[in-house]
This record gives C-alpha cells, structure tokens and sequence, in this order.
C-alpha cells in the first residue's frame, strides 16, 4: 500500500549512470514502484556512449540531466543540485531497491527527529551469466546481509547533507567512503534500519572491482579523517548569566545538542542571586562554571573570552535558545576560502509564555524572522574578536552595536546566512529589548562612531 503524499515529505532519488543500459531500467522500476510516491526521479547521465540516454527518457515520471563525463561523484552532486525534496536517496544503476525501501526509512526518519540520516542491510547477487564470485568479493560479504555503508542505502535529510557538504569530485571511486567519514566527523547522527532493503549486483564492471584504486582512496579518505580529528575546530559557546534559572537550562540543552558538539561552555555566572548556580553545576563537566562579582552582561561576556580557550568563540544569552545546525552551519561557512570573518544567521522572537497582554502590546514582536546582528549570533575566530577588542562596559543597553561598529572599521566582514539560527524570547527580564527606551547610549555611539570616522577622514 503506498503511502500518502500529504502526510509524508518528499524524496528526492537521484540514480547516476554511465553506460549503464544494461540495467538502468531495472534500478529505475525499482525506484518508481516503491510504496512511497511522493518522490522525485532524478538520472544523471554522466556522459554516456550507449542507450542510457534513451532508457531514461522512456519514463515520464524521470527527470533526465546530461551532463560530460566527470566521474560518478560530480553526478550525484548535480542531482544534488536539482532536487527539491526535504529527503535525499541515492541508488547507482546497477542496484535495485525492495520496494518497501523508501516507506521503511522515511517512517524510521519521520519517527526519530534527531536521527540525520540512514543506512540499510543489503544483499549481494550475481549478475546474468556471472557463475561465480570474482575475487575482490569476499565470501563471507556475500553470503550474509551486512550493513551498507554505500549511496544506495542511504537516505539522508537535505538539511544534514547541506552541513556535510557534496560528495567530493577529487575520488574516482571511494568519494562515498569519503562522505561517510566527513559525516560521522561533522557529528551528524545515523541510525541504522536493520532490514535488507537494497539488492547489490555484482558484475565485472563494477568500480569497487578495481581494488588498487579503491584501496589508495580509501586510504586518501582515512588520512583526511584523522587530519581532521588532529586539527578539530574548537568552539568554545560563552553563556552571560544573571538570575536565569527560569531559561538557563534551555539555552544549554539547545548548545549540547549541536550537530557540531563545542570544545567547551562557558557559564559566566554575573553575580546571580537566584538558583542559576545550583542549576549549571548540575550539568557536571559538561561546562565550565564561572562565577563573578555583578558587572553586566558586557563585561560578562569579556570574561568568557578572556578564559575561553577554543579558536573560534560563540555567545548565547541565557534566556534564548539556538537550532541545533547553528555551530555546523556557521562553521561551514567560516572556513569557505575568502570567508567573512563574523558568521551570523537570522533570529525568531516568540513572547516567553508567561507574558501578559500589557506586556505585548507594549514591546512588539516581530512576526517574520530578521537578520541576527546580535551577539548570540555570532561565530568568529577568537583571534578576529582580539583584534576588534571587548564589549565596552559602559553602556547599559547597545554595547553589542557599539562593537559591531568597530569591527567593521577593523575591516572585519560580515555575512548572514539565510536561515533561523536562533530564536529569542521577549520577557519582562530581557535586558536588550526592556532598556531600550534609554536612547541616551544610543545616541552617544553614533556620535562617537561620526567623530571616529570624521578623523580618519582628516587623517586621509
């Protein structure tokens, strides 16, 4: 029975092929006849001489791209690059699917929010005319169904993919071996389906067949995990807190539950005469408590700094809360050649629950998302944020803009990527948004930043 396309999202199947008419319509029956249907179809042709092209075509429900050979990575990352589906599955053109494949793993997915991605059982078979296992396959691989660390078992939510990145161009064979590495790496979390879904052909035109290769890039892909393991992006995530107990934990639950875990947390405790104390001690090693005389949220963060010990540091205010992606995400994109040097994303405001009316109707919510020019989302190398220099404490309210602003004269750059990183609650406690009727502070940095900038044009 197929599932149904309102309750379900949809997937995207992406079927590389390069000479591949011998079994291309077969893998393609497959996919089409799943129980799920709401599915997209998508075969790259990766240059082939032979009838793939036209097998393809023969299925309207495909969607047919050509492209000139360039290896079977570079096929799947244009399929990538055309799929529209919350899902993505992958199934090479030798491979066949059970046709309970899709409904079974999303359903595993649909049901366990925070599994990333998952893999199946497969089995092996002959081909047509092959009487006998040739000598790369391992006989023990092919009489018991194992766990499938390849393409065809693997679906894989669009948005984990997005944070490991594509499937690297530079393997002729081994760049799904590469990916996995790159996946577990990134910390995103797999679970396995333990049923026999996927069907696995053996012929002498399968690449894993060329041993030599795939041995050297196995190895290629082995070296680059551990040189990352070696040279790991510490972040250390610090956390201002005065008198939070109430949110506190909420804000340290959503930095544990990072797809990229931090180096380290820092709760810079200023002065709380709450329980704020007792509450983050309970969460043992997990971070480092740091107590400290009243001084403000500015100088609050200044001390989170100055201990932290990561190369990259990020705040969170103790009454606000990050979507899990955030570190991954931001991280991705700072070490992009020619990045800028402050990540930031876009912000959710919500009322906290227990708000009033009178409350509401006096500090407004914004409805849509903005850009997070707001120092719980922002992500920068320690060594930048040194450059720039710390949070001025003598502002009661808009430090944050104060030191924006001589990031940007520092010649810092500056991107916001376009997604909700972090939501933050409006509550009659919120510093940032109940002080800003003192428009006194305000006014003193944008004359200070006119006077700055006046002298570094006198200056030439």
């Amino acid at each position: 029975m197929r599932r149904s396309i309102l309750n379900y999202p949809k997937v995207s199947v992406i079927i590389p092929v390069y000479n591949g008419e011998k079994f291309l319509e077969e893998a393609i029956k497959s996919v089409l006849n799943q129980e799920y249907d709401n599915l997209e179809c998508i075969v790259v042709d990766d240059g082939s001489v032979d009838g793939s092209a036209a097998i393809a075509k023969k299925f309207v429900q495909v969607i047919y791209l050509h492209q000139d050979n360039a290896g079977v990575a570079a096929a799947r990352n244009r399929g990538v690059q055309k799929a529209s589906g919350e899902y993505l599955a992958f199934l090479d053109a030798d491979d066949i699917w059970d046709i309970r494949k899709l409904a079974t793993q999303i359903n595993y997915l649909e049901e366990n929010q925070d599994i990333d991605y998952s893999l199946t059982r497969h089995g092996l078979f002959l081909a047509e005319g092959l009487n006998e296992l040739p000598p790369w396959v391992r006989t023990h691989h092919y009489e018991k169904e194992m766990i499938a660390y390849i393409p065809s078992a693997l679906i894989v939510r669009k948005s984990a993919f997005d944070i490991v990145g594509n499937f690297d161009e530079s393997y002729r064979i081994a760049d799904d071996s590469d990916w996995f590495l790159r996946a577990r790496d990134a910390g995103i979390k797999l679970g396995i389906v333990e049923k026999n879904l996927l069907y696995k052909r053996v012929h002498p035109q399968c690449l894993t067949s060329q041993t030599d290769v795939t041995q050297k890039e196995m190895m290629k892909s082995i070296k680059a995990s551990l040189h990352r393991a070696k040279s790991a992006d510490k972040i250390s995530v610090i956390v201002p807190v005065y008198n939070g107990e109430k949110y506190l934990w909420e804000a340290l639950d959503s930095v544990l539950n990072q797809l990229v875990k931090p180096f380290e947390i820092l709760v810079i405790d200023d002065g709380s005469t709450d329980s704020t104390a007792e509450l983050a001690r309970q969460y043992g090693e997990c971070i480092r408590y740091i107590r400290r005389n009243n001084g403000g949220a500015a100088a609050a963060r200044n001390e989170g700094v100055k201990s932290a010990t990561g190369n990259y540091i990020a705040f969170l205010d103790a009454d606000d809360y990050w979507d899990k992606q955030k570190l991954a995400l931001q991280l991705r994109e700072i070490k992009k050649p020619g990045a800028a040097n402050m990540i930031f994303g876009m912000v959710s405001q919500f009322y906290s629950p227990e708000t009033g009316e009178d409350f509401r109707q006096h500090y407004q919510c914004p409805r849509q998302p903005t850009n997070g020019a707001h120092p719980g989302m922002l992500l920068m190398k320690r060594a930048d944020f040194l450059k720039v220099g710390f949070f001025s404490t003598e502002y009661k309210t808009g430090e944050f803009i104060e030191w924006y602003q001589h990031a940007q004269e520092a010649g810092m750059t500056s991107i916001f990527l376009p997604k909700v990183l972090m939501y933050r609650r409006i509550h009659p406690q919120n510093h940032g948004i109940v002080q800003k009727q003192h428009t006194d502070d305000f006014a003193r940095i944008v004359k200070e930043m006119l006077m700055r900038r006046r002298k570094k044009e006198a200056d030439g």
